[in-house]
């Protein structure tokens, strides 16, 4: 995506709703995305018969259960604000199989990249605890990211611009704002110039 833009004078982004209290508000420069790293995990384990030979199974699911929690239970950073979310759990085959792979997409945040780039390193340490616990092999593959960037902010030419430009939708009454910080992510700011 970045090749799309090379070279270009000005660029505009937008991420509709953030912001936004009622149907019609139009907000501008939100500031205070948050650095992201988007990642896969999956869990390889052992199938068995869950009835007449559970011993012999490594519970792919088990381990990828104690992982979300672990993940989940992970204290937020000191220096600054983090997030982390696994957003999706999937595993195993049938209702009579101890589970042989499981997957998660998963995501952490942070108000830097620094803060971001530690929970994710903690991420990994628990990833790695729950698979040992289990007995499974484990893979984690970082998939995406975005950096936390001031790219965001309106320009000095846009942001004057804005009001007699933009007119309300139809039936709603239009507000010109600017938001405090949104604990988001954006994928503009990665496409911008490193100035």
């Amino acid at each position: 995506m970045i090749a799309h833009v090379a070279g270009a004078r000005h660029f505009l982004a937008v991420h509709i709703g953030l912001g936004a209290t009622r149907s019609g508000d139009l907000v501008t420069g939100v500031g205070a995305f948050l650095a992201t790293s988007k990642f896969d995990v999956r869990f390889t384990g052992r199938a068995a018969h869950a009835g007449a030979a559970p011993e012999q199974g490594r519970d792919a699911l088990k381990g990828a259960a104690s992982a979300l929690l672990g993940l989940h239970a992970l204290p937020r950073h000191g220096h600054g604000t983090s997030r982390i979310c696994v957003g999706r759990l999937e595993g195993g085959s049938s209702r009579n199989t101890v589970p042989a792979s499981a997957f998660m997409a998963c995501e952490t945040r942070g108000n830097t990249s620094e803060v971001n780039d530690d929970m994710l390193r903690r991420a990994r340490d628990v990833i790695a605890g729950a698979a040992a616990m289990h007995g499974l092999e484990w893979r984690l593959d970082v998939v995406g990211g975005g950096l936390r960037r001031r790219a965001t902010r309106p320009s000095r030419t846009c942001w004057p611009a804005a009001p007699g430009n933009c007119r309300p939708m139809p039936g709603a009454e239009a507000a010109l704002r600017r938001p405090g910080s949104v604990s988001g992510a954006t994928w503009a700011p990665a496409m911008t110039p490193r100035s």
